[in-house]
């Protein structure tokens, strides 16, 4: 009875809160036989912040992840010395392993998401900048996003800021209004 009413109150926070995660470890049975919580994690969920605004604020990640997650775009910042860019959660990933299979140390994980517009690449652009890689690699295809507009803002960041290192882009499909 009394796990069912710990398994229940779990799973109203887990709804209530929009959590990803709700968990107790270890739950723990007391020598006078009650059950109780000795641990709990809560994880919510980061989209769901919105509607929680009594939460104080947890600045979490780097200088340069939160300034990429302003832009609205996901972004991890790694170990290595190659800036990479692409569109969509696995081609960026597959790009990354790509990367370290020929032996390059990717900078970070960028997804510039789908249907990526001239100005908010163009300032993910330029935050790859800050980290001062040896090389930018840009790997982008155009379903929903459009190549010219991320032309666009590769050559607006290079005539802004310019662009010290060596930069290559893979761009492929639709490129017409």
């Amino acid at each position: 009875k009394q796990v069912a009413s710990i398994i229940q109150k779990l799973y109203d926070v887990f709804r209530a809160e929009d959590a990803e995660l709700v968990e107790i470890n270890p739950l723990v049975v007391t020598p006078e036989g009650k059950v109780i919580a000795a641990d709990a994690r809560l994880n919510i969920d980061d989209a769901a912040l919105f509607r929680h605004k009594g939460l104080p604020e947890v600045e979490e990640g780097t200088e340069l992840e939160r300034k990429v997650h302003e832009i609205g775009l996901a972004f991890v910042q790694l170990d290595g010395d190659i800036a990479v860019m692409a569109n969509g959660a696995g081609m960026a990933m597959a790009t990354l392993d790509a990367l370290q299979h020929y032996g390059g140390r990717p900078a970070n994980f960028l997804d510039a998401g789908g249907g990526a517009s001239v100005e908010p690449t163009a300032q993910a652009m330029a935050v790859l900048l800050e980290m001062k890689p040896k090389a930018i690699f840009v790997n982008i295809f155009g379903g929903i996003t459009r190549c010219d507009d991320v032309a666009t803002a590769i050559v607006q960041v290079k005539k802004t800021h310019g662009i010290p290192v060596r930069s290559s882009s893979a761009l492929s499909a639709r490129t017409s209004r």
